[in-house]
């Protein structure tokens, strides 16, 4: 930790180091300049810096400016990028996301309210969304810096791992670049609904194994009468309930979620198809708002229009740690050819509940 980092002089890098005189590097690292018409360094160690104590080699090569910036910038043609080495300047203490390896709440650092890290990273923003008319910074006329020395084992083709990593080893099959394999509530691009259902849509309707799914997001029923809308599926009939986002009261995924009040209902005004009466699995998430508690509720299956329902035995799974809603789950067998299905909240009067994520799809 170095708690303070020389800044070059505002008027030699573009305004940027305005306003910041002191920053801060928890175990970070710094950056090589090997070409300066393109790439300039904003912020370095100090002279004297000491190193990291976990550091598996020296730890620090030069110090001072010949160890390399610690934030830099870039310039090629139209292009530009900013750098920072040490992730502490940019984050905050409200991580959104869980350890995607242990599933545990991540602690996070506020490094941005921090010395002057606030101001140095709103200079870099503002920076980044200026169009500029030249392509390097030797067109400018500002003071170029010098190419930053390397040590051999810099070097790709000669580095080697000087102790073994990581430091622990993995929780049995976890997969550090298998989304796959992480625990529910992280951050995980392009995971499959079945392990995140919080942050990624699965297919729409009537594709591959999939043929139905609903999130609520589209539609206009925001008063609680009666009233039919078309939503993401298709067009539902909704009575005492609506579309809502109230943060920290309603539970939802995406923009909305369905609250309904009891007694209230929402049902399909469509059949879903399945000709070729396959057993299929009915999901959805659900909560109550707010601080409404016992909230009782069920989901109705009809074969005929709409005419006769029979409930649905649904089997609560996981509750998803970000949005507190808990996925329930539900099977119906070959015999549905064509059927709809009906949201109802009953009681206690009043009461009111969130639904979000209903997902039909062919059973495995």
């Amino acid at each position: 930790y170095q708690r303070r980092v020389h800044g070059v002089d505002p008027n030699s890098c573009l305004g940027i180091t305005q306003g910041v005189s002191t920053v801060a590097v928890h175990a970070g690292s710094t950056l090589a300049v090997l070409n300066p018409n393109i790439a300039k360094g904003l912020v370095y160690i100090p002279d004297h810096a000491r190193k990291w104590q976990k550091a598996v080699d020296q730890g620090l090569y030069f110090g001072g400016r010949e160890e390399g910036p610690l934030v830099a910038i870039s310039k090629v043609g139209r292009g530009k990028a900013a750098f920072v080495g040490d992730s502490s300047i940019v984050e905050d203490d409200t991580p959104k996301y869980l350890n995607e390896e242990t599933g545990n709440k991540k602690r996070t650092y506020n490094g941005w309210e921090e010395h002057d890290h606030a101001t140095l990273m709103t200079n870099l923003i503002k920076w980044l969304s200026v169009v500029e008319d030249f392509d390097s910074f030797d067109d400018v006329g500002l003071p170029l810096d010098e190419i930053s020395p390397l040590l051999d084992f810099e070097y790709p083709e000669n580095s080697e791992e000087p102790e073994y990593e990581p430091w622990n080893d993995p929780k049995p099959g976890y997969l550090w670049y298998d989304p796959s394999t992480f625990k529910r509530g992280a951050y995980a691009p392009g995971r499959t609904h079945e392990s995140q259902h919080s942050h990624v849509q699965p297919p729409a309707q009537s594709h591959g194994d999939y043929l139905l799914f609903e999130d609520f997001d589209r539609g206009d029923k925001f008063q609680y009468n009666r009233k039919s809308s078309t939503l993401t599926s298709g067009k539902w009939e909704i009575d005492n309930g609506i579309l809502a986002k109230i943060p920290n009261q309603d539970k939802f995924i995406g923009k909305h979620s369905l609250r309904i009040k009891a007694p209230g209902w929402a049902t399909m005004l469509f059949d879903v198809s399945n000709p070729q009466n396959q057993p299929l699995s009915i999901s959805l998430m659900q909560s109550s708002f707010h601080q409404d508690k016992s909230v009782k509720w069920s989901l109705l299956v009809s074969k005929d229009g709409g005419h006769r329902w029979s409930a649905l035995r649904m089997n609560p799974k996981q509750q998803d740690p970000i949005t507190e809603l808990t996925e329930y789950v539900a099977t119906l067998d070959g015999s549905y050819s064509s059927f709809r299905i009906k949201i109802e909240v009953t009681s206690p009067k009043d009461k009111r509940a969130n639904f979000d994520n209903i997902i039909i799809k062919k059973k495995k």
